[in-house]
């Protein structure tokens, strides 16, 4: 009752005040300030919640309509009113444009002591209306653009520009890129100023500047782009706000770091205008680049709670916590905003500006060594996490030098290493410190990556040892999670390769403080060993140790005594193979799939009986996990009897190598695709054992699964199917030499999908391609006798000369080469399928010898040009051999890409021999006067490349005799001027084998 009573008197009172203020309006010739001044009293008294919109926005523009810019007193309480009637209140566009004009008005007019509540009012109204106000921007910064406070007397100027800064940042999410300048030069400018405020205000201004520069990165990254080294000057200087190592100065424009990084200030030239007019025209030239998709699985951003000022009382101690919480509030903000450059920027943009982030005065190594909130803690680890992740390239350009010899300068890759060796040093540091979970955490997660991607033997000796120390303590920590991350570290320093005595060393001592290389044992053995067998230990604990058992296993068998202790692994292995959790049966069965790579390559007379490890392996749990309707546990096991070998297998048991194919051509069949991909890899990988391979029936049965997989949905599948496939044309190849049949409907039906595989994906083409050529080697004349082989054969050279030309994986192209270097060999191909596909192949190879970026490429092609041995078979295309030939000697000289030169011998070599083999082929009537021109010109060269190929490779001398002897018996025919010439030419080319032929 007395609710509904204060309500109406509200009600009464508002329309009391309407009326009055409309009274005023009739007579505006008359302005009654006191009257107006009683008015908006009143307005900012009333309680407004029973108040409706309609009679708020009337009384809005009343009193907006009453009072002009000079009134100040008037203006200040005008602003009030308007602050209190609009809050979480939606309005149209034309209340909207009225009152920013209003305000905007007033700004300009009016003097410094009204502007701050004008400010309020219009931040208020574009926060609740944000939406609406995008026709008003360029109004908006024509005025906010301007130092306002800069004419303040009795307002704190700090006020002004904060509430100035926030109607910025309310407009900021609707800016256009044309407005982001603008909107920067705001924001130096304060930085510029270095003003004395009240450092209440400051944090705050500093805050919401950070704030305003995340949001507009985010909105453009090709402006971040192009203003990088400013926003990384603020970022890293605002980083350690408020730390004992802060600098107080104006951020810098940071520069990327140059080639060679001077140690003499006094060496560095001074730049005159015209080079500073030039620096700042090559910073506006920048390749704009696309947000990279973010890793939020990996890095989880920083969100801050809001605290008021209320919070804190006013004693001294008060407003010391409240300014180290706003310092710490400006310290996650920098590194929020910093977290996102790293995010959004290119790693080779980024890369120059390493020296910047993790060295100097502003370093973040700095603040995550002194700032010891967790919160900050995890930023700096996420961002260093986000740098070196997929940096390994990058990296790999480090170089510690043991000598510098004085020089003036630091060499990038010496400055680089000496980055990661920092960076190694302060995070340990950190990590040996006493902290909460989290932030040990997130840590020891930054150190697996760095780890991960650290070229240790281009570095000095010690950080591995150092790593290895502060790792430790942790493998017993109480978490879980804590010693998971501890294990993973130990796995990426045993698994590095290649492998450093450093890192040998320190598998081998259980004390890591001291180095012994009599000593065989290994403590992280011992540590696997005894972790596993403690079934009180959480499964991720010995998950995670069978991980780091495997790896240590292959990668270093023979380094840490693992012989010693081999009965007992595999004692442990057997039981936790059959154990009941998955979890660990998938973990010990992935071990023993890296244990058994050192084991397949042990000799008898090392002790070990591998035989009998496998038999009981095999007997025991591996074949049942095979069969296991559980995907992960029977793809693992596929995987584990693909790392057997031809020996071991050979001594099995029939009835049990019967049993283990029979399951694995049974799993090709299986609904998960990570078996059907596991299972036929491993069919593939035994199929090329040598007593499996002369059983004719085997070979179908695997080349029926390999033929169905070949059609399966999934990629990865088709992808295995298709290097299997490679691996039993190889079989059948070599089938063919001992006579062993082959059945036309299994050939025609392995061609068939390989060559349907034409159009599939690359990862498919790269293998199937080697399989066409291999499988078209085999059919013979009773084959082409079908008319679907003949069809077949037409389809191959299509497929392979479409990928030959137009794929862009080089891999592909080069297997299809190979393939039509097969296909040309087989004779009964060119003699029984009438078509021109002959010609069309040749056309291809000729195209490539020439033209083809990758060097590899022409080779192949150069060699599939020699595998006819009948003249006849080239037709009409010998004739345009030569030129191409020439031309094709000419172009290995061109190199476009330099990773082209390690191939640019073989590629000379080759062609050299494809010279040779085709003028086994001259006759008289070829030597027209068309071609002796041609080999005159290019004679010198060819002399000197086929001398030095004589003497690399002997085994070439034959060839070249052979086809010697045979040019010389047509010297003894009716031969013109220019024919002798062009075949003396042609001898003493293919004579060249001396000093003397190489100076002429």
């Amino acid at each position: 009752m007395v609710n509904d009573t204060v309500r109406t008197d509200n009600k009464n009172e508002i329309k009391l005040c309407l009326s009055k203020l409309s009274s005023l309006l009739r007579n505006k010739d008359i302005i009654d300030k006191m009257n107006i001044n009683q008015i908006l009293d009143d307005l900012n008294l009333i309680d407004i919640t029973a108040v409706n919109l309609n009679d708020k926005l009337v009384c809005i523009r009343l009193c907006c309509s009453l009072i002009t810019p000079y009134d100040v007193m008037l203006t200040g309480k005008c602003s009030q009113v308007i602050t209190k009637f609009v809050q979480d209140e939606r309005l149209s566009e034309q209340m909207i444009a009225f009152i920013i004009e209003w305000c905007l008005r007033s700004l300009t007019e009016s003097p410094d002591i009204a502007q701050i509540e004008t400010l309020t009012a219009m931040e208020n109204i574009l926060v609740q209306n944000v939406n609406s106000c995008k026709m008003f921007i360029d109004d908006l910064l024509k005025v906010l653009k301007n130092p306002l406070e800069n004419k303040t007397k009795l307002i704190n100027p700090g006020e002004i520009f904060l509430q100035r800064l926030s109607c910025i940042h309310a407009i900021v999410p609707l800016m256009s890129n044309v407005h982001f300048q603008i909107v920067k030069d705001v924001l130096i400018q304060f930085i510029q100023m270095n003003l004395n405020f009240e450092s209440s205000v400051k944090s705050k201004i500093i805050l919401l500047q950070i704030e305003i520069l995340l949001v507009l990165s985010e909105r453009s990254p090709s402006w971040l782009l192009d203003n990088i080294g400013v926003i990384l000057g603020i970022c890293l200087s605002f980083a350690s706000y408020g730390l004992p190592h802060h600098i107080e100065s104006i951020p810098l424009y940071l520069l990327p770091t140059p080639l060679l990084y001077s140690d003499n200030k006094s060496n560095i030239p001074k730049l005159n205008k015209k080079s500073k007019n030039r620096r700042k025209q090559k910073k506006n030239v920048t390749e704009k680049i696309k947000l990279a998709p973010l890793d939020d699985h990996v890095i989880q951003d920083i969100n801050w709670s809001q605290t008021s000022e209320s919070d804190f009382s006013d004693s001294e101690m008060g407003r010391s916590a409240f300014l180290k919480k706003s310092e710490r509030k400006i310290r996650l903000s920098s590194l929020s905003l910093l977290l996102h450059i790293v995010k959004t920027i290119n790693k080779k943009e980024l890369i120059g500006y390493w020296n910047n982030i993790l060295s100097g005065p502003y370093s973040i190594l700095k603040t995550l060594s002194t700032d010891t909130s967790p919160r900050s803690r995890v930023s700096v680890t996420s961002i260093l996490t986000l740098l070196f992740s997929s940096s390994k390239i990058f990296l790999s350009q480090a170089q510690h030098l043991s000598k510098r010899n004085n020089l003036p300068y630091v060499s990038w890759s010496h400055l680089l290493a000496d980055l990661i060796e920092t960076t190694h040093i302060n995070l340990c540091d950190v990590i040996s410190q006493p902290q909460s979970v989290g932030s040990l955490l997130s840590s020891l997660q930054c150190l697996i990556i760095i780890l991960r991607n650290t070229p240790y033997h281009r570095l000095n000796e010690g950080i591995l040892k150092k790593v290895v120390q502060c790792i430790n303590p942790h493998l017993k920590h109480l978490d879980c999670n804590i010693r998971i991350s501890a294990i993973k570290c130990l796995t990426e320093i045993v698994i590095f390769e290649p492998n450093i005595e450093e890192q040998i060393l320190l598998m081998r001592h259980v004390d890591v403080n001291e180095f012994s290389k009599s000593s065989t044992d290994s403590w992280i053995l011992s540590y696997c060993i005894e972790s596993i067998k403690n079934e009180n230990l959480g499964i991720t604990i010995r998950a995670e140790c069978w991980s780091l058992l495997g790896f240590l296993i292959k990668h270093h068998f023979m380094n840490i005594g693992c012989s010693q202790r081999l009965s007992e692994i595999l004692h442990i292995l057997q039981r936790d193979l059959e154990d009941n959790n998955i979890v660990i049966q998938h973990k010990a069965a992935k071990a023993f799939e890296q244990i058994a790579v050192p084991l397949s390559l042990l000799d008898i007379s090392c002790g070990i009986d591998v035989y009998k490890i496998w038999f009981t392996m095999l007997q025991g749990p591996l074949v049942p996990m095979l069969q296991s309707t559980i995907a992960i546990l029977a793809s693992a096991a596929a995987d584990c009897i693909a790392n057997i070998s031809a020996s071991i297998f050979e001594k099995l048991p029939k009835r049990l190598r019967i049993f283990v194919m029979t399951a694995l051509c049974g799993c090709t069949a299986h609904e998960e695709h990570t078996v059907r991909s596991a299972a036929v890899r491993t069919l593939g990988t035994i199929i090329v054992f040598p007593f499996l391979s002369e059983n004719i029936q085997i070979i179908y049965d695997v080349a029926d699964r390999i033929a169905t997989s070949m059609n399966d949905e999934n990629l990865n599948v088709r992808a295995k199917a298709a290097w299997a496939l490679g691996n039993l044309s190889d079989v059948l190849l070599s089938g063919r030499e001992v006579d062993i049949p082959i059945e036309e409907v299994p050939l025609l039906n392995i061609l068939e999908q390989a060559v349907r595989t034409g159009s599939d994906h690359e990862k498919v083409k790269a293998c199937s391609m080697r399989a066409i050529g291999n499988l078209l080697l085999l059919l013979e004349e009773n084959h082409l006798k079908i008319e679907k082989f003949q069809k077949l054969v037409i389809d191959a050279a299509t497929t392979l000369i479409y990928n030959a030309s137009n794929e862009n994986n080089m891999k592909v192209r080069w297997n299809a080469c190979y393939s039509l270097r097969n296909m040309l060999r087989n004779t009964v191909l060119i003699t029984q399928v009438s078509t021109n596909w002959i010609d069309n192949v040749l056309g291809t190879l000729l195209k490539l010898i020439t033209s083809c970026s990758n060097f590899k490429v022409r080779q192949a092609a150069a060699n599939a040009l020699c595998a006819i041995n009948n003249r006849m078979f080239y037709g009409s295309e010998y004739n345009k051999i030569w030129p191409v030939l020439m031309k094709a000697f000419e172009n290995s000289q061109n190199l476009t890409e330099f990773s082209e030169f390690k191939h640019q011998r073989n590629l000379i070599d080759q062609l050299c021999l494809t010279f040779c083999h085709f003028c086994k082929f001259v006759q008289i009537e070829d030597l027209s006067d068309n071609i002796n021109p041609l080999i005159l010109s290019h004679s010198e060269f060819c002399i000197k490349y086929v001398s030095e190929l004589k003497q690399r490779n002997v085994n070439v001398l034959i060839n070249f005799e052979e086809t010697v002897t045979r040019l010389k018996k047509l010297l003894i025919s009716n031969l013109s001027i220019k024919q002798k010439e062009t075949l003396d030419i042609m001898i003493e080319i293919l004579n060249s084998n001396n000093d003397a032929n190489i100076k002429k």
